[in-house]
């Protein structure tokens, strides 16, 4: 359990990358089956962590779907997930709307998956920092200017990606997996 987190209600916190950039994850990285969300698992992986399942009752928030724009309720329970999330060093997968249609997905509106690993404001507002498995250079998949601006407003949380993946692409959270330990069985 967490604190419910509204940004509209309360400051939005400055936490640093819980992920190193030399723990990151590039396209390419040995061992690893060629596809956004096995990079972003191996990505989480670097800290102890895996993904929930998916169709789990409270394990994934679907904020955003391109065909009914934002949930709002949905919003601030992922909302207050990364935070708490963040605050104890855990890295979230996140799914990403990148263009029109998508590849498969049962949301019928993730493209491509991310990893986040922080959060804080700057002159454009508030955001959230990201790791983008898509490129195998850890200075554009784990650059700096990799953020997600949350717009209070609409509710959308959007950025673009320093990666070549992303060029000319606004990459918008769509979902919010849940992390969780991984079991060591011997």
């Amino acid at each position: 359990t967490y604190d419910v987190f509204n940004p509209q209600q309360q400051s939005w916190p400055t936490i640093s990358n819980v992920i190193s950039i030399n723990d990151f994850v590039g396209w390419g990285y040995p061992g690893v089956k060629r596809n956004c969300m096995d990079y972003a698992k191996a990505q989480i992986g670097k800290k102890g962590y895996q993904i929930s399942n998916y169709g789990a009752v409270g394990q994934t928030f679907q904020i955003y779907r391109e065909q009914t724009g934002v949930n709002n309720s949905n919003l601030v329970s992922g909302l207050s997930y990364l935070k708490y999330a963040l605050s104890n060093g855990i890295p979230v997968i996140v799914g990403i709307n990148d263009a029109p249609g998508h590849p498969g997905n049962a949301d019928q509106s993730t493209d491509h998956f991310i990893v986040i690993v922080g959060m804080g404001s700057d002159n454009n507002g508030n955001y959230f920092t990201f790791y983008d498995n898509a490129s195998g250079s850890s200075s554009l998949g784990a650059s700096p200017s990799n953020k997600l601006y949350y717009n209070s407003t609409t509710g959308t949380i959007s950025g673009t990606s320093a990666t070549p993946y992303a060029s000319g692409l606004t990459y918008t959270i769509t979902q919010i997996r849940k992390s969780k330990l991984k079991w060591n069985i011997y």
